[in-house]
């Protein structure tokens, strides 16, 4: 297909892909409206030697992970509903929360969603705190040379969570935009099987072979 082609369809089709893409957006807009406002909490708690220098082992670093199973307990989220008062079950603040290790950083990252941000940073200090304590008390049974000190790494701050309402409008525009594209690609296949159908050709053959009457005839 020529450039002159390709310049024709989009210029006798081109509306297709921009009217779907604006399909796409308003349909994202809408369902961003529709979402509830959620916040995301992120506390991070950091695993450092009590000696300098010696640094993380691989041993330890399989411990960050073990820490994960234990803050993700359903025992671990009903002591902190019940401390805050919170009125909701273990098992919908664990619904609410996601627990991480991150081994070449040294550090747990705890991650909570709430309707009330400032809440959601109550939450997940409260949850760091838990982690802090129980290695703690586990430094106490260890000589120093092999205690491991975990640190909140600062009050945890939220963010917007949802509705990520740029992000939808994007994806919207761009999902929109494909759709036109499969859609001008279907007309134009259609369009060209009409005029160069195997039976248009056969037909032109077979009228050529048929002779005409003469003008004196």
């Amino acid at each position: 297909m020529s450039l002159l082609e390709y310049g024709r369809i989009v210029v006798q089709r081109g509306w297709i892909v921009v009217l779907c893409a604006a399909l796409g957006a308003c349909a994202m807009l809408f369902y961003s409206s529709r979402q509830d406002t959620v916040y995301r909490s992120t506390m991070q708690v950091i695993f450092e030697p009590a000696q300098s220098g010696q640094g993380i082992s691989a041993a330890n670093a399989a411990l960050l992970r073990s820490y994960v199973v234990y803050l993700s307990s359903t025992g671990i989220a009903g002591e902190i509903v019940e401390e805050l008062g919170m009125g909701i079950s273990a098992e919908a603040l664990k619904a609410g929360t996601e627990i991480s290790a991150v081994p070449d950083q040294s550090l747990i990252r705890i991650e909570v969603n709430d309707a009330n941000g400032d809440w959601a940073n109550t939450v997940a200090y409260a949850w760091g705190l838990k982690l802090v304590d129980v290695r703690n008390r586990q430094n106490d049974e260890l000589p120093v040379d092999e205690q491991i000190i975990a640190t909140p790494h600062d009050f945890p701050r939220y963010t917007l969570y949802r509705p990520r309402t740029t992000a939808n409008l994007l994806l919207g525009a761009v999902g929109g935009s494909v759709l036109g594209v499969v859609i001008i690609f279907v007309l134009e296949r259609r369009r060209l099987r009409i005029v160069k159908s195997p039976g248009d050709f056969a037909l032109g053959r077979l009228l050529a072979t048929i002779p005409l009457p003469s003008a004196k005839e």
